[in-house]
């Protein structure tokens, strides 16, 4: 590298185009941005705890504030400029908190790799985003960044059009698009987080999840209301009651699995108030668990997806009459549920989903484009991610097929035609077919189905070169033949149907 941690290319990627949003809407106010929505609440509770780290430190707001100044600068005397990347390779590590409101606040864009992916994955990723620093492996370190810094003083760049934050998702191809939103969608996403579950100073959050997926953006929201946020490195089901009754947790956010484990092992939460589940939906017997073992709590269930941000809230009122429900739409969150022609379809019938509103990313950038929705849809600002589902007369979301093939498990979305592509490459297979078949704990478990002669040992070998851990099929059977359609193509869906008929194993 040349300078301490910058990119090894002359060909630092700079996103500020991409500002705006994807209808072309005019400039308003600037300033609604996530780290003045943090710096607010720094100067009305300067002395309160905002974070615990995992090896139990304590920063005050105005702690807080003083390192994501020091971020910010060193970052800037590194040469980050605005609209330049900053990419992470650093697990779940708290200062992903700080960072982010310090790239937020000099106008960079955050993009952190997830834990869970292989370096082919983390290089792919890498090579889309063209970042100016990488902190973590093969880059800087934070100590470095901090040691850049100096005492001349940082002015915000506050602008909400301003491109923000990278989201990575695999599409239909099994290539992963890279995608942009704003920092205004960001803000407008915390605002909405805070006031569905109405966040206050006294409020304690427990962090659990991914920090480069969405547990980020459910922490920072408590920050806004001027509580505490309590930093775990992982979820651990042995730890996750211990800690609430410790600290005294009012609210965490979880994905099903993390639930579905948690319920086996013994401890009390006596001051948990909300539980935020996303990532897929919860079966009613889980849900019915959770709430008699812990009657005083609220269960809050949240919709949306990498193109949309939040969408819909099923609300804990709901849980028990509409449990099948996703809520209704919030926000200023518009959804659309139309035929393949754009033509909005009668209530209560089935169509693909579509969305518009402040939250939605600003642009697709790199290598791999979404299909566009029908034109009279597109020029009215709606964008669909491929879900099906219906809204019924009382206006609730039912989603009937997410995202068609998407796949799931534990919380993480695994896309067949990623693992597919892969598992082609083996001489050993004609045909493969990977779908999720159903299960109560992880939601679906990754399953491949094939003809040919490879073994499940050359399967699961290639696999667990080229895929994350969380991809790898944990059911793989050898077939005589898959289900095509007329036109002589292998489809998931009749595979899904066969194995439901017995006629294929399970």
């Amino acid at each position: 590298m040349g300078e301490a941690g910058s990119s090894n290319r002359g060909d630092v990627r700079n996103f500020t185009e991409y500002g705006g949003c994807l209808t072309g809407s005019a400039h308003y106010t600037r300033l609604l941005v996530p780290y003045r929505q943090f710096e607010i609440a720094a100067r009305r509770v300067p002395d309160r705890l905002a974070i615990q780290t995992p090896d139990h430190s304590e920063l005050t707001y105005r702690e807080l504030e003083e390192l994501i100044r020091r971020l910010a600068s060193g970052m800037r005397n590194l040469g980050v400029q605005p609209g330049e990347a900053v990419s992470a390779c650093i697990g779940n590590h708290w200062m992903q908190m700080p960072w982010f409101l310090a790239l937020m606040r000099i106008g960079a864009i955050f993009h952190a790799t997830s834990r869970y992916l292989t370096a082919n994955e983390t290089a792919y990723q890498l090579g889309q985003t063209r970042p100016r620093l990488v902190i973590g492996d093969g880059g800087v370190s934070f100590e470095e960044v901090l040691a850049a810094a100096s005492d001349d003083p940082v002015v915000p760049f506050a602008d909400e059009w301003a491109p923000s934050h990278i989201r990575f998702s695999s599409g239909t191809t099994g290539n992963p698009k890279m995608m942009l939103a704003t920092q205004r969608a960001g803000a407008i996403h915390a605002a909405a987080v805070q006031s569905v579950l109405q966040l206050t100073e006294n409020d304690r959050h427990l962090v659990v999840g991914p920090l480069s997926h969405a547990a980020l953006h459910y922490a920072l929201p408590q920050l806004n209301a001027g509580g505490t946020v309590y930093m775990r490195e992982a979820f651990d089901k042995e730890a996750l009651w211990q800690d609430c009754e410790e600290h005294g947790i009012t609210n965490t956010m979880v994905v099903p699995t993390m639930i579905a484990t948690a319920l086996d092992r013994p401890g009390d939460a006596p001051q948990l108030r909300k539980v935020v589940s996303l990532g897929a939906s919860l079966v009613p017997a889980l849900k019915e668990r959770l709430l008699a073992r812990f009657p005083q709590l609220g269960l809050y269930e949240m919709y949306g997806a990498s193109e949309y941000g939040s969408v819909s809230w099923l609300l804990p009122e709901d849980q028990l009459r509409k449990p099948a429900s996703v809520g209704k739409p919030n926000v200023g969150q518009e959804v659309l549920i139309a035929d393949d022609d754009g033509n909005e379809v009668p209530v209560g019938t089935i169509g693909s989903v579509y969305v518009r509103g402040p939250m939605l990313v600003c642009a697709y950038v790199g290598e791999v484009k979404p299909s566009p929705p029908p034109q009279k849809l597109a020029e009215q600002g709606w964008i669909g991610c491929g879900d099906l589902g219906f809204i019924d007369d009382e206006g609730y979301l039912t989603i009937a097929d997410r995202r068609v093939d998407l796949i799931l498990s534990g919380g993480l979305n695994v896309y067949p035609a990623e693992i597919e592509a892969v598992l082609t490459r083996l001489e050993g297979i004609s045909q493969i077919a990977v779908v999720g078949l159903p299960d109560e704990r992880w939601g679906h478990i990754v399953s491949a189905y094939y003809v040919g002669t490879a073994t499940e040992d050359d399967i699961t070998g290639i696999c667990r070169e080229m895929l994350a851990s969380y991809k790898l099929p944990r059911k793989i059977f050898r077939v005589d033949a898959l289900p095509q359609t007329s036109s002589g193509k292998i489809s998931r869906k009749l595979v899904r149907d066969a194995v439901a008929e017995g006629r294929l194993p399970s």
